[in-house]
């Protein structure tokens, strides 16, 4: 699960890290022409010790993006938004001045990225032995974009940090679904619609188009062991892809489903209580459910729940991923909460081995399938860190904006939630086959995007869609794009979750009564990919689908209806949103609930059963 983190911009501290950052980034822009890009082995290291991030590629070690969730609060308004910017431009002046002396003045063309063609020609032929590019090559134009310079790479950085479902749409208006721009400060082209994102895929290996490109800050983070920070041809990435596919294959899902359907009983009992005890309180979502899902999947992927201590400690590491600089005081508290979970981790994984080969001891499918792969047990301790925070905030995020979501249903809303509760019935809450249901968590997912995709770069040239794209150039695919696409989702401005409902064979509408029934389906490589792309795509999207489709059956089950409340609204009453790294209700987002009375749900055989909410979320 793709989860990154700026948005203090508008504080001192950020400002003033701001400046610095900006010119180290810079400085490392150039392109890059190892010849050997591959992610070296990563060798067990001493206990206690946190591994940081090698560099996958000479002669530069940093990176500049990929995405990873945390939670801040949102930019600042008022003065201080006026001193960040104010900042900003001082920040970007002398930034200009620094840029002139060390960079060429011509671009490539009006509207090129700058990478020096000449430095990737005379690279190229030290490292591959050819004498030049290919000429058909070198003919094709960059990506359109606006005219670069210091100014507007700032300016492109920031309003992407800002409001990233904004700057995507508006660029993509103007420009069409591939453009070039500045993003975190380094040269990049986004990529969007069906045929040049399948073009990407299709090219991915060849190309090279393999490495994943992070900030200093979140590399380091996410430590040696993470995926995010391996080329995808290495042996080490694709080692761990095979222990993905064991953790998050369909006999995983067999095994934790029943698990977290007990853990949700539990909660939304307790949320029903709660509620009846106060009507008209209103319920913070956002909070208790990113606790719910830091403990559930902390029992899967390292056989314990967490203490308070623990769950802010997640939050801290979470917040520091995409800290402005190694200095800041979040990447500080972030790297020390690393360490204290790891260890902590290490100490729960001691536990299971020394339990393991008992006779009849219950095993751990996620442990094992580690120990078996031959993972030291540094990077074990390390992964169940990775795994917990990997899967928590994007869950969180899904399971609140399923709700959020659905008010765009309008007056057919009480209906669709007939459907989904007599869908449920009827299939008996296999949650898998709960199509309808389903349909709703993915336009959730396609009108609420959590994010973008990831971000790479190759040491070669490379054509991609009809462009060429430089050396060095950060590639992004972002779902953003094809998810407004009239030409795959029409109206997509709707919210239709029939769209991913069979046009035939479905119980919970005549196709002649759905105009948008099946349309999403089966569009073809690169229309679809709420987890990323290729080699670095999240294995965990079906566990997070399911977990979404569960709790909307559950919370329907034992609410009513609600409205919104509390201060996590806009003047014209709209939901506030955490945009980056995770767009995310923010926490003082409230929700009043009103609880279903006693009454008859269908029990699957076409007789009614009269049931309590509290038996029917339970299943009593």
């Amino acid at each position: 699960m793709i989860v990154y983190m700026v948005t203090g911009v508008a504080n001192a501290e950020a400002a003033t890290s701001l400046s610095a950052a900006t010119a180290t980034s810079n400085a490392r822009t150039a392109p890059r022409f190892s010849a050997d890009a591959r992610v070296r082995a990563v060798p067990p290291i001493a206990p206690g010790a946190i591994p940081e991030a090698r560099p996958v590629a000479a002669p530069h070690t940093s990176r500049t993006t990929d995405a990873s969730p945390s939670m801040t609060a949102a930019p600042a308004r008022g003065p201080q938004a006026l001193f960040a910017v104010l900042a900003a431009a001082a920040a970007a002046a002398a930034f200009a001045v620094w840029n002139r002396l060390r960079r060429p003045a011509t671009p490539l063309s009006s509207q090129a990225i700058h990478v020096p063609l000449e430095e990737c020609r005379i690279a190229m032929a030290a490292t591959t032995g050819e004498s030049s590019m290919s000429s058909a090559l070198e003919s094709l134009p960059v990506p359109p974009g606006p005219k670069q310079g210091p100014i507007r790479n700032l300016r492109d950085s920031i309003s992407y940090l800002i409001n990233p479902d904004r700057f995507i749409a508006t660029r993509t208006d103007r420009y069409g679904p591939i453009f070039s721009t500045y993003l975190f400060f380094r040269p990049t082209v986004v990529v969007g619609g069906q045929p040049a994102v399948a073009d990407f895929i299709a090219k991915e290996k060849k190309a090279k188009i393999t490495r994943s490109t992070l900030p200093p800050t979140f590399e380091e983070l996410h430590t040696a062991y993470g995926s995010l920070n391996m080329d995808s041809n290495g042996e080490e990435h694709q080692l761990l892809r095979r222990v993905f596919r064991d953790i998050f294959g369909p006999k995983a899902m067999e095994q934790y489903l029943p698990f977290v359907e007990e853990e949700m009983d539990v909660y939304v009992a307790d949320l029903l209580e709660r509620v009846k005890k106060d009507p008209e309180g209103p319920v913070y979502l956002v909070p208790e459910l990113r606790t719910f899902s830091l403990n559930a999947f902390s029992k899967i992927f390292s056989e314990e729940g967490l203490t308070d201590e623990q769950v802010q400690l997640f939050d801290t590491y979470n917040t520091g991923l995409l800290a402005l600089s190694k200095s800041a005081k979040p990447f500080v508290a972030a790297k020390e909460a690393l360490a204290t979970l790891v260890s902590d981790m290490r100490g729960r994984l001691d536990k299971y081995k020394a339990r393991r080969d008992a006779p009849g001891s219950p095993q751990n499918l996620v442990l094992d399938a580690y120990i078996e792969a031959g993972c030291p047990d540094e990077q074990i301790a390390t992964a169940m860190v990775l795994l917990i925070w990997g899967a928590y905030i994007e869950t969180a995020s899904l399971l609140v904006k399923s709700i959020v979501t659905m008010d765009r249903a309008g007056p057919e809303k009480e209906a669709l939630i007939s459907s989904i509760l007599a869908e449920s019935a009827e299939k008996e809450a296999n949650w898998m086959q709960l199509r309808l249901t389903q349909g709703v968590v993915r336009e959730s997912l396609r009108l609420n995007a959590p994010g973008g995709g990831g971000f790479r770069d190759s040491d070669i040239d490379f054509e991609l869609a009809g462009y060429r794209i430089p050396a060095g150039t950060v590639v992004t695919a972002d779902p953003r794009i094809g998810n407004r696409d009239a030409s795959l989702f029409p109206e997509p401005e709707k919210f239709a979750p029939e769209r991913w409902v069979p046009a035939s064979g479905d119980a919970t509408e005549p196709a002649s009564k759905c105009p948008f029934a099946g349309s999403a389906l089966n569009r073809g490589m690169g229309s679809w990919f709420p987890g990323g792309i290729g080699a670095h795509q999240c294995p965990g999207v079906p566990l997070a689908e399911a977990v979404g489709t569960m709790f909307l059956v559950k919370f329907l089950t034992a609410f009513k209806s609600w409205r919104t409340s509390g201060s996590g609204l806009t003047k014209a009453g709209d939901v506030k949103y955490v945009q980056v790294p995770i767009k995310i209700p923010v926490d003082d987002f409230g929700l009043v609930l009103q609880p279903r009375a006693q009454e008859g749900v269908s029990n699957g055989s076409g007789f009614a059963e009269t049931r309590s909410p509290e038996a029917l979320v339970t299943g009593a």
